[in-house]
């Protein structure tokens, strides 16, 4: 066994749960990653079973506004301000309502920089945002929307939001990332980040069964080392990262 972020054979037990679900997580002493062990790991249909249960859609206000976190930091990035109130979130959400998944997203009025959406999950709802302000977005989810063909590109951005907690090849998916972000772009990720021992003992985030790999400021910090990349933290469950 070694650790899947940094392939690091020196580890330690970080924490052991009994309840709700009996598992072990292990702590990397090179980059600090926490990971569940492969055999705790659910099966991939059950893993699909547990996101089908998802109530995700566009048309709900609370999901739009959840996934719009990250939003303002990417229009920041690219000097497109906008400003997020109630009647733009309703907007989306009845122009979108029956919106489907597809590879890309555009509008006629769209701009040249383009983004990729890693984990979109069932429902398009982050990249219809992005695309109505303009930018040209292209999804990716292993189970609802695996269009390879958007992997073999190069993006301005790349987004992932509550998807890096569930993925155990952690090494390959940050190497590909850097690999299709150009020069100059910037990557984006949401999910909530390890505080301490103490606090993770009773972190409800650990509690889902599909969520088997936690990152903290630390590991974040090795990551944006290793890459040659510039991180800013925002929050507890944002991370920048600049090419």
């Amino acid at each position: 066994m070694h650790c899947p972020l940094c392939s690091s054979f020196e580890f330690h037990l970080f924490h052991h749960s009994t309840k709700p679900l009996k598992r072990d997580y292990i702590q990397c002493d090179h980059c600090d990653l926490v990971w569940v062990p492969k055999q705790f790991h659910v099966p991939p249909q059950i893993e699909r079973n547990e996101y089908d249960l998802h109530d995700n859609r566009i048309s709900d206000l609370g999901y739009l506004r959840f996934l719009n976190k990250v939003v303002p930091h990417i229009c920041h990035f690219f000097d497109t301000e906008q400003s997020f109130d109630e009647h733009w979130f309703q907007s989306i959400a009845i122009k979108h309502a029956h919106t489907q998944l597809a590879s890309t997203f555009a509008t006629p009025s769209s701009n040249n920089i383009n983004g990729l959406d890693y984990g979109c999950g069932k429902a398009p709802a982050l990249a219809v945002q992005l695309c109505e302000l303009g930018f040209n977005m292209h999804v990716f989810d292993k189970f609802y929307a695996p269009y390879t063909k958007n992997l073999k590109q190069e993006y301005d951005f790349v987004v992932s939001t509550e998807t890096i907690e569930h993925i155990f090849e952690a090494r390959e998916t940050w190497s590909l990332w850097d690999t299709m972000l150009k020069a100059g772009g910037c990557l984006v990720i949401m999910t909530q980040r390890v505080k301490s021992r103490h606090s993770f003992s009773t972190w409800r985030y650990i509690h889902d069964p599909t969520h088997i790999c936690f990152y903290s400021d630390s590991t974040a910090r090795f990551i944006a080392h290793k890459y040659n990349l510039t991180l800013t933290l925002i929050n507890q469950d944002i991370m920048v990262f600049k090419k």
